[in-house]
């Protein structure tokens, strides 16, 4: 195909890259599997689940909001081009892709995961075996990001208020886990209501991390039971303080009570002293006693502020119901990291916080395009897809394409100008059954890059990850 204007035909495709996308996930079986998920809703015109497709496809073109499909700058639905890239006879209106969504449920979201495990699997399998392989770590991204509505909604199932940006607020709780940071992989995403603490969602991230990548990470119980026994030792005594001074407490008091006792009994015996002597003795014991009294009186207010204070500490350290530990954080002892090494490490955190900013800027994850949970649900699962499978076909579209351009290649590394730029723009698309080819338009910001996208296989894992076969004519 020449890319010069005075033979270019006219573009069929306002969405080039997206054919692209679409062609890799039905290599993978991705459109044939989410073809086969539950959905409890009746097939007018097309099947709910090219709904579900259709939602996917134009998340990967970077739609802001759900009306996009139909009114944004690139609408998606009027481009049968990318519907038969993506194997669906067509797309629909918004409006039914929005109730689709709002008919799915708990099941739908259980098979949208499984068909989307199926497609990850190898890719995280082969990106964690590379890490292991070299010996380098495996870090692990949690990130809890709090997605508010208006907070008199009543139209957004399970929401709760809880803090968010800094207030208040009614919505969610959007746990999610990625793998990184080289390598910045979405693993899996849960809604909560807004009032959910950080504790429950990082155990079922922990969960999630450990059963999509298959590592496990030894427990290091040895040095839990450790620190338990350390602590123990301090409760021990702060307990064993209260104990001797709320004994000693008892003791005053008691004291105390029959030091009254005496005085009271001497009182009542002074008028009935037959003697001057007796009356004498009386009088010197009731003095001596009542001053002892005020000693013990000054003893007792001294230790119950003593008391207290052992019995706040151990409440502290204790509590009224049981706790478990976790070992957050370990390393051998007189090892610590270097200045440098410190500085890298954050730096790599810098590298997973843009993966975060991708997901909001790019796939625009904090714009609810649902009402029901389930539907709020398939978005997070299909935004993980889509950032995940743009940055996995960078090595495909290399293989695919047959020329290049310096901007091309600055775009290949960029999942941002690949769903926004190359999946926005005009291409001549030609598919045949000797193969599928995409060129990009001479007045698009790619002129002369032309992909052959079918014809060739998308991956070979038997036969070198990421290395397909390229078939020469003769």
């Amino acid at each position: 195909m020449n890319s010069t204007t005075s033979d270019w035909p006219m573009a069929n495709t306002q969405h080039g890259m997206l054919v692209a996308f679409g062609e890799l996930l039905k290599r993978h079986g991705v459109m044939d599997r989410l073809m086969g998920v539950t959905i409890q809703q009746k097939t007018r015109r097309f099947a709910p689940q090219t709904k579900l497709v259709e939602f996917l496809a134009g998340l990967m073109s970077g739609m802001e909001y759900l009306q996009d499909l139909n009114e944004g700058p690139h609408p998606l639905v009027p481009d049968r081009v990318v519907a038969h890239a993506w194997g669906q006879p067509g797309f629909t209106h918004y409006s039914t892709v929005s109730r689709t969504l709002d008919t799915c449920d708990e099941q739908t979201v259980k098979d949208v995961e499984r068909v989307l495990t199926e497609f990850s699997r190898p890719f995280i399998a082969t990106a964690v075996h590379e890490l292991l392989r070299r010996g380098t770590p495996i870090v692990y991204d949690f990130d809890l990001t709090g997605q508010a509505v208006s907070s008199t909604s009543t139209i957004f199932e399970g929401v709760g208020f809880g803090w968010m940006d800094d207030s208040v607020k009614l919505g969610y709780q959007l746990a999610r886990v990625c793998v990184g940071p080289r390598w910045h992989t979405a693993l899996a995403g849960f809604h909560h209501p807004g009032d959910t603490v950080s504790m429950t969602c990082l155990k079922e991230l922990v969960q999630a991390a450990e059963a999509h990548t298959n590592v496990r990470p030894r427990r290091r119980m040895e040095l839990v039971q450790q620190r338990i026994e350390a602590r123990t030792e301090v409760v021990a005594r702060w307990q064993r303080l209260a104990d001797q001074q709320r004994t000693k407490l008892e003791r005053l008091h008691q004291t105390a009570q029959v030091l009254i006792g005496k005085v009271h009994h001497a009182q009542q015996a002074m008028p009935e002293a037959n003697s001057p002597a007796k009356s004498a003795r009386l009088t010197a014991q009731i003095k001596r006693w009542q001053k002892r009294q005020a000693r013990l009186d000054m003893q007792i207010a001294k230790c119950q502020p003593v008391l207290i204070k052992h019995q706040t500490q151990l409440a502290e350290k204790v509590g009224q119901e049981f706790k478990y530990a976790t070992l957050i954080h370990y390393r051998d002892e007189g090892v610590f990291p270097t200045l440098p090494v410190w500085f890298q490490h954050y730096n790599e955190r810098q590298t997973i916080e843009a993966g975060n900013k991708e997901m909001r800027g790019t796939f625009h994850v904090q714009h609810l395009m649902s009402h029901s949970l389930a539907g709020i649900q398939i978005q997070v699962l299909f935004t993980g897809l889509a950032a995940n499978a743009v940055r996995w076909c960078t090595p495909w579209l290399h293989s695919c394409s047959t020329s290049t351009t310096d901007k091309w290649e600055r775009t290949l590394e960029s999942p941002k100008y690949l769903v926004r730029v190359a999946a926005n723009t005009l291409a001549l698309v030609q598919d045949t059954h000797w193969g599928l080819a995409l060129q990009f338009a001479p007045e698009s910001p790619f002129p002369g890059v032309t992909l052959f996208v079918r014809g060739v296989p998308a991956f070979q894992l038997a036969l070198g990850f990421n290395q397909p076969y390229r078939i020469e004519s003769g």
